[in-house]
């Protein structure tokens, strides 16, 4: 379990750092479910202004689930309703809803024979299912105390009554087995993708060994030509596709700009009027209300911010603008790709070797947009083009709120402001005046610059697509190049030596087989169909 830390925390004089020496603390306990490859991370609170928004960043963004707690007494407040819709924003739609304190419900039921723990079961439950795509099975009503004094006093019955076991059960269900099996089946793509292509190669290898050695000769200079020719094909397509995800970009940057303007710069105004904190400004405490009154307004403005960027770039920029785009930038490529594997096809040939039944690059690729539009699971995760994308949208719509509208980078704004309206009749409404006022200027001012922001992640995230994408072109090429250069050498190989080849790649083609059966058992065993 790591606990984080803020690296400093505020004092009395505004924005004074108290270093911290520690980053984190790891606590190490013999917890069932951590015993399962399940690390927990206690991230600070989502409403600490020092440190939310770096955790955030670094951290959330690979986490498989969320647990958000929340006080039974007082669950879904005005301030939980903004940041589970922020997370959501973000991509987290795995959250795992923990409301404690739940044995003080149940005791005033016992007092005065209400119903109050159940009602409020049922009233949160219904309220927060549809957050969660884990549904009804992922919110959990617990007494944290009970829990505690029943772990340390070995009390059976007390750790029951706190509701922490079956928590942890479900737990161990939704993170190790339903969380946990969809990391599984991408590496069992992987592996299994791997021992296909193992076993292509060996087979390749034998069947090189087993041709005549006259005729196999003067069939590798016109394979060496068509795959000189096949590289160039290669070459041409992974530029033409870089140039496509090069266009991409700048209509994304384009648009971002345009939503940047209409969407965001035209709300400041009404999303820090609607900010309502819970204290007011007092005239005796003037300098420390007011700073918190201004910090409350601004945290809920990034929050705000971040949260419309996110629901844009989920709903709108990516599945509506950039997978179409990718999609479309595969199909113009349909002829040079067709052109290119039939290449590949005559080189197989040339060498004497049957055709591979593999999928066409092209439609693998068109199936990975495909796939994770619809959200199924259905090709190696590392060449899903939707998963890539979509993953630049916690650190880009949080990149943004850190990086312009951060406390410590508006530190200087809200002095300004607090020095401004000494005097004033309403401060809480001279301080959102002067805040919108102030705001709106810094975003104006640096729009280019925030929408490069938000532009520089997703840059990052498509020239990961473009690499993938020349991966996939070049492999086959590598692939024959090598059994290009093996069957120059296999030439010259003498009969003794190349019954010894084809027994041990004979072997190793048995071995690998074995292998397949096997990752097939697995995955009937543990119910996966691929």
């Amino acid at each position: 379990i790591e606990t984080y830390y803020p690296l400093f925390s505020l004092q009395n004089d505004l924005y004074a750092k108290k270093e911290n020496p520690y980053e984190k603390v790891i606590i190490k306990y013999p917890l069932h479910i951590c015993e399962q490859g399940v690390g927990l991370v206690d991230s600070p609170g989502l409403n600490d202004p020092t440190c939310h928004d770096e955790i955030t960043l670094a951290y959330l963004p690979t986490a498989d689930a969320i647990i958000y707690c929340m006080n039974s007494q007082q669950a879904y407040t005005a301030f939980d309703s903004t940041e589970i819709e922020h997370l959501r924003a973000l991509g987290y739609k795995s959250i795992i809803f923990v409301l404690t304190c739940f044995d003080v419900l149940e005791n005033q039921d016992i007092l005065t024979g209400s119903n109050v723990a159940e009602d409020a079961r049922k009233h949160y439950t219904n309220i927060l299912a549809p957050y969660t795509d884990l549904g009804k099975e992922g919110i959990f009503f617990v007494s944290s105390l009970n829990a505690l004094i029943g772990k340390i006093k070995n009390n059976a019955e007390m750790l029951k009554s706190s509701h922490f076991p079956e928590m942890e059960k479900k737990l161990e269900h939704i993170l190790f087995c339903e969380r946990g099996s969809l990391k599984l089946i991408r590496t069992l793509y992987s592996v299994r993708e791997i021992n296909r292509n193992t076993n292509q190669y060996l087979a390749d290898r034998i069947a090189l060994y087993k041709t005549d050695r006259n005729l196999l000769a003067s069939n590798l200079q016109t394979a060496q030509l068509n795959l000189n020719k096949a590289k160039q094909k290669a070459s041409l397509i992974s530029a033409n596709f870089q140039k496509g995800i090069d266009e991409i970009i700048y209509s994304t940057q384009i648009k971002s700009n345009v939503f940047f303007k209409e969407n965001i710069l035209q709300n400041i105004e009404k999303w820090v009027n609607e900010c309502e904190p819970a204290n007011g400004i007092s005239r005796l405490h003037f300098k420390k209300t007011g700073t918190e009154y201004a910090e409350i307004c601004l945290k809920y403005l990034q929050t705000k911010i971040e949260t419309v960027i996110g629901s844009w770039c989920q709903e709108e920029l990516v599945p509506n603008h950039m997978l179409p785009k990718l999609q479309t930038l595969i199909e113009q490529q349909c002829t040079s790709l067709e052109i290119y594997e039939n290449d590949l096809v005559s080189i197989r040939k040339n060498m004497l070797l049957t055709e591979e039944s593999n999928a066409s690059i092209q439609d693998y690729m068109l199936s990975s947009i495909t796939n994770a539009t619809s959200g199924e699971v259905l090709t190696d995760d590392s060449f899903s083009f939707g998963k890539i994308l979509k993953s630049f949208i916690a650190p880009g719509a949080t990149g943004v709120g850190a990086a312009f509208l951060g406390l410590p980078v508006m530190g200087g704004i809200i002095l300004t402001i607090i020095a401004g309206i000494i005097g004033a009749t309403n401060l809480e409404q001279s301080i959102k005046n002067e805040l919108i006022t102030k705001v709106k200027e810094k975003l104006t001012k640096q729009r280019e610059e925030i929408v490069s922001k938000l532009t520089e992640s997703i840059k990052s995230e498509m020239d990961k697509a473009g690499k993938i994408v020349e991966e996939k072109i070049n492999e086959p090429i590598n692939r024959y190049q090598k059994l290009l250069d093996d069957a120059k050498k296999e030439c010259d190989t003498k009969g003794s030596s190349m019954t010894s080849q084809i027994e041990r790649m004979s072997t190793m083609l048995t071995e690998n087989e074995s292998i397949a059966r096997k990752i097939e058992d697995f995955e009937h065993d543990i119910n996966i169909a691929l």
